[in-house]
Parts: structure tokens; sequence; C-alpha cells
């Protein structure tokens, strides 16, 4: 079955078959199709391959870098990104063509960068137009393909390009079909870059949420929710132990939201994961996670009171709502306003929280306390 839109002059059956999950042992297809969407975006059509792969690292930035996703074992982008992210520190929000742009200058004076990207050029070019030339390729050595597919690339009207020398360059009637039907071929890219992580991060959240620069988030609400029991209720930083109401502001700056699992693992903003803290130790804490031996009994401790102060007075429906999410129970006292009993409370943040510290962990993020 078509899924993408037809065209009676080029070969799109063939241009789904690239992304087919049989067709995918690692990532590079599905990069290549983005970059090169990316850049019929920018209007260009003549296209070398050097190019293409620069923004391929570039876009799988965030997933690696912010987002901490395994790419599979023989997957060599997470390599090539990490080599990046070690060697030059660009910052983890860089913009995509920013760091594009500082890729292909780099990569005139560092030749291990240079050979990298040169690994990814002896195949995929070719081999994304495998399904398009599958008749001419059958019973082909594996050794003689990129040769027989850039012949065969210069004598077909239906391709989705020709590779000349370094590069590729596309027919008109594809740059059409690309630039009309950019928002369709983006998703359909995305899903199938989705399902390709999904099956290699099974257990981690959010994985479409991951593919690009994360959104500004708005911590204006639960701000001022915990401001409010602040002042009505006896609250503790669960990092430093000290009296929200007692402590100088001089001393670790002002009150800042901190997620307790790092924002860029979970990717929300829900109440049950937010705890109030100093704008210093928030800092210093930054995209870690917290010891749990040393800080989630007092967290637990928080939330309860979060909790328990949200439901007795029958505000913040939307803040409580998260709760509810964790646990039936909690939304079955909501009709009369009872409070769960602490214990089972507890167990229910326990059951959501310690299995996530755990998996994010194992994806590589590095756990932190406070050590005053």
């Amino acid at each position: 079955m078509q899924v993408l839109p037809p065209s009676e002059e080029l070969d799109i059956r063939s241009l789904e078959q690239t992304l087919y999950a049989k067709n995918l042992t690692n990532s590079y297809k599905l990069f290549w199709f983005s970059a090169l969407l990316t850049e019929i975006s920018m209007g260009r059509s003549n296209i070398g391959f050097r190019e293409i792969i620069a923004r391929m690292l570039a876009k799988a930035w965030y997933p690696i870098i912010r987002f901490k996703l395994f790419f599979g074992p023989i997957d060599k982008i997470s390599d090539a990104v990490s080599y990046l992210k070690t060697h030059y520190d660009f910052p983890v929000d860089i913009q995509e063509s920013e760091l594009t742009k500082q890729i292909l200058q780099l990569v005139q004076r560092d030749d291990r960068l240079r050979k990298r990207l040169e690994e990814f050029t002896k195949y995929v070019p070719y081999r994304f137009l495998s399904p398009f030339f599958s008749s001419g390729l059958r019973g082909l050595l594996d050794a003689k393909k990129n040769e027989k597919i850039e012949l065969l690339s210069s004598e077909s009207s239906t391709a989705i390009y020709q590779i000349v020398g370094d590069a590729i360059n596309l027919p008109p009637a594809w740059v059409r079909y690309l630039s009309i039907n950019q928002g369709i071929l983006r998703g359909w890219c995305d899903y199938h870059l989705i399902m390709y992580l999904q099956q290699r991060n099974p257990n981690v959240p959010a994985i479409a949420a991951k593919l690009t620069a994360p959104q500004t988030r708005d911590l204006r609400i639960a701000k001022s929710f915990w401001h409010e029991i602040i002042q009505t209720q006896q609250v503790n930083d669960i990092y430093t132990k000290a009296d929200f109401k007692e402590i100088s502001f001089d001393e670790y700056g002002s009150i800042s939201i901190d997620h307790f699992l790092p924002w860029s693992f979970v990717l929300h903003d829900q109440i049950w994961n937010l705890t109030p803290t100093f704008q210093s130790i928030n800092s210093a804490k930054n995209d870690r996670l917290p010891n749990l031996e040393l800080h989630f009994e007092d967290f637990c401790q928080l939330q309860y009171t979060a909790y328990s102060f949200a439901q007795s007075i029958g505000k913040h429906k939307k803040l409580l709502e998260d709760y509810y999410r964790l646990d039936a129970r909690l939304a079955s006292f909501n009709t009369h306003r009872d409070i769960i009993e602490p214990e089972i409370f507890n167990r229910i943040l326990k059951n959501a929280i310690v299995p996530l510290h755990q998996i994010a962990y194992n994806q590589g993020f590095n756990l932190w306390q406070w050590n005053n």
C-alpha cells in the first residue's frame, strides 16, 4: 500500500522502500533523507556528500547529546557526534544550522573528523538508491554495487537523484515533489526514525519529542503552586535541608523549580517530578540524577505535603491530575477530598520514580548529590 503522495513520473514506491525497517540496519538512511529534505527546502538540488553528512550529524546531535538515546551497537553516528562534543565542546543547545556550518569548517583541518565523515559517504549515498535499482543489482557482489548504482542513477529518469562524483543531483521533477510534499515527507521520515529509536530504547519515554531541540519550558504555574505551599507549610529544601522561610537568599540564591528526574529524560513538567530548591542548587545539579539514597525520602515527604495541600483545599485541579495519572487510587480519593495514607502515596511515587531513575542511569545520565 502506497503511503506517500503518488506521482505518474516518479518512482515513489522505491522511495517508500528505502525506509522499510527490513532495509535499516542503522540510522544512516533516515538521517540522510532528513538532511536531504532540509537541503531541498533551502533551494539546493546539487549537493555534496560532505554537506549532507555534516547535516546528518547536526540532526543527530539532540537525540544523542541532549537526550542520550541509544542508536544501536553498530551505528557510528553516535561515535561521530560524541567526537564533536568531546573535542570541541559545542553548547548542548547549539542550533542545527550552526553546527552544520561548524562541522564543514572543522573538517577542513581535522583529519580524524574528515575520515569519520568519509566513512558515511562510502555506502550511504549509494545504498539509499538500492530499491530504485533492485533488479539491476540482483546477484551482484557487494563490492561492485556502488559503481553499478552510480551508473544506473546516471541513466535513470525516475530515481530520486543521480550520483555525480562526490555529490548528488536531483532532477527538477523530484525537487518539485519533495518541495510540495515537504511536510508529509518529514512526518513520514520522523515516523520511521521514531520506530527505529523506540526499538533500541524500549523503556525510554517521549521518543517522538526527542528528535529535535527541546521546546521552552513554562514552570510559572508550578512555581506559583510551590510558593503558595511554602507560605503556608513547613517546607525544607530536599537537597540542603534548609528551611525556605529562614534561609537567606544570599546564601543559595532565589527559589527555583527542579526536575527531580532530569527534564531531558522525562520531557514533561508534571508536578510529581518537580521540587522547589535554590537556584544555585538547581544549577549545580543541572541535567543529572539525584542520589536516591540521600534525597528520595525527603522528596516523597515533600510531594506528599504538596499533594495533601492541593487535595484538601480543592484547588489546582490540573496539577492534581498529574498525581492522578500515577495511580487510580489517588484519583479515587478526589470525590470526597480524602487524603491517602502517606505509606501508600510513597509506594506509588516510588513505583513511578525508581524504575525511571534506573533507566536514565543506564542511558548515561550521571548521578549527583549535594555536598555542603
